[in-house]
C-alpha cells in the first residue's frame, strides 16, 4: 500500500475495518451500504466587484453552491479561462492579470468527504473580462448663473485613477446642445426655461473610458429688454398727413416691435402700425405712442413717447361740385365744404380762352357767377383754403353754358 498516498492509505484501512465489522449484515442485506456520492444541488457562482464584468487588476472570488451532505464536505477549486484550466489557479479566489483580457471565467468546484464519493460543479461563465474602466469619485459640477446670454462654466469631478484627460458634452433637458463641446457655454434663447447638466467622459491609455454626469441646473432663465431712449413721433401734426414713431433705443436691441397709439390719453381702436395717417375725428387732440420691443428668450418691455402737440389740420379737396340757376348771364356753382377750410376759391374761364378769374369767398359751399356773355361755355374749378393760408388744390372741372 506503500504506493498510495497517507490520505488513501488511511481510508482504505478504515474501509476495510468498516466491512469486516458489519460484513454480515451487507452479506444479509447490501442495500445497507454507507457509502455515497457527494452531489451539487446548488451550482458554484462567481462574484465579480467591477459591476458585473471582470477586469484587469480586481480579483473576483468562487462560492461553492451547495451540496449534499450539507455537512463533512471540503471544496477545492479550479479555475478556467474560455473553459480551459488555469494553471496554479486553485484558490477560492482568482487575480485577474492581463493573460486573461477576453476571455470568460467560471470555476469548478470539488466536494469531498471522508469515505464519500467526491462530486464536481462548475458555475457559469461571466462576461469576457475587460480593461479597468476610469471610475468617477466625485461628480462634475456646474458654475455660474443660468439667465440668457451668460456663460456658464464646469468642472471635471474626481476619477481614478488620476491622469486622464477629459471631454464634456452640455445638455438642455437631457437633450445634448450641438457643438456644446467645451469646458464653458454661452446660454441662448434655445434654453430658457430648461436645465441644463454636462457629462464628462475620463479617457487613460490602457482603461475603459468613463463617464459621469453633473446634477441639473435651475431652469435657464429669461433676459429682460431694456428702454434706454423712448419713442418719439415724427411728421406733420395734422389731419391727413402721415404721422411715424421712431421706436427709441433699446438693449439689447429688439428683434421686432409693436406700437399702440392714444389721442388725448385714449386708446385709438385698430391702429397698430409704425406710421398712420389721422382722421378728422382726431382733429385738435394729442398723441402718443407706446412701443413695445420683443426678442426670443426675453421678457418683452414697452414705452411711451411724450405727448405731441395738438393735431392741427390740412385743408382738403372740396367735393361734389355742381352747377344750377343758369341764366344767359350767370351761373351758380355748388359744392361740398372740405375739412378744416375756412374760405374757397372759385376760378373760371371760357372754355376756349387761357386766363382764369379767380374769387375768394368765405366759409360758404354755393356761389353766384355773373357778369357772362350769353350763350358761352365756362370751364369752373373750386379750391379751398384753411385757417393758416394754406390752399388745396382744385376739384376737377365742371363745363356749363349760359343760356341763350
Amino acid at each position: 500500500m506503500s504506493a498510495f498516498p497517507a490520505r488513501s492509505r488511511l481510508r482504505a484501512l478504515a474501509l476495510a475495518v468498516v466491512l469486516v465489522a458489519i460484513a454480515p449484515v451487507l452479506v444479509s442485506s447490501p442495500a445497507a451500504a454507507i457509502l455515497q456520492t457527494i452531489t451539487n444541488t446548488s451550482p458554484p457562482t462567481v462574484t465579480v466587484a467591477a459591476g458585473g464584468v471582470p477586469e484587469v487588476g480586481s480579483t473576483v472570488t468562487a462560492s461553492p453552491g451547495t451540496w449534499n451532505p450539507s455537512s463533512g464536505v471540503t471544496f477545492a477549486y479550479q479555475w478556467l479561462a474560455d473553459g480551459a484550466d488555469i494553471a496554479n489557479a486553485t484558490a477560492a479566489s482568482l487575480p485577474v492579470t492581463s493573460a486573461l483580457l477576453g476571455k470568460k471565467l467560471s470555476v469548478r468546484v470539488t466536494g469531498s468527504g471522508f469515505l464519500d464519493t467526491p462530486g464536481t460543479a462548475t458555475s457559469a461563465q461571466t462576461a469576457a473580462v475587460d480593461n479597468p474602466t476610469v471610475r468617477n469619485l466625485t461628480l462634475p459640477t456646474l458654475t455660474g448663473t443660468f439667465k440668457i446670454d451668460n456663460t456658464v462654466g464646469s468642472s471635471t469631478g474626481t476619477w481614478s485613477p488620476s491622469g486622464s484627460t477629459y471631454a464634456r458634452q452640455w445638455f438642455a433637458d437631457g437633450v445634448a446642445i450641438a457643438g456644446a463641446t467645451a469646458t464653458t457655454y454661452k446660454l441662448t434663447a434655445a434654453e430658457v426655461g430648461k436645465q441644463i447638466s454636462v457629462r464628462v467622459t475620463a479617457a487613460k491609455a490602457g482603461y475603459v473610458t468613463g463617464a459621469a454626469t453633473s446634477a441639473l441646473s435651475t431652469a435657464v432663465q429669461p433676459g429682460v429688454i431694456t428702454n434706454l431712449g423712448v419713442p418719439t413721433i415724427y411728421g406733420t401734426l395734422k389731419v391727413g398727413q402721415t404721422i411715424g414713431a421712431n421706436p427709441g433705443s433699446w438693449s439689447p436691441l429688439p428683434t421686432a416691435y409693436s406700437y399702440r397709439w392714444f389721442a388725448n390719453g385714449t386708446l385709438i381702436p385698430g391702429v397698430t402700425t409704425k406710421t398712420f395717417v389721422p382722421d378728422q375725428t382726431l382733429y385738435g387732440k394729442t398723441l402718443k405712442v407706446e412701443v413695445t420691443g420683443t426678442k426670443t428668450g426675453y421678457t418683452s418691455a414697452a414705452s411711451q413717447s411724450a405727448t405731441s402737440a395738438a393735431l392741427g389740420c390740412s385743408v382738403s379737396v372740396p367735393t361734389g361740385l355742381t352747377s344750377s340757376s343758369v341764366t344767359t348771364s350767370k351761373i351758380r356753382v355748388n359744392w361740398t365744404k372740405a375739412f378744416c377750410a375756412t374760405k374757397y376759391v372759385v376760378s373760371y374761364r371760357l372754355a376756349n380762352a387761357t386766363e382764369k378769374t379767380n374769387v375768394v369767398v368765405g366759409d360758404v359751399s354755393t356761389y353766384l357767377l355773373t357778369g357772362l356773355l350769353r350763350a358761352r361755355s365756362y370751364r369752373i374749378w373750386v379750391a379751398a383754403i384753411s385757417a393758416d393760408g394754406v390752399q388745396s388744390a382744385f376739384t376737377p372741372s365742371i363745363l356749363v353754358k349760359t343760356a341763350s
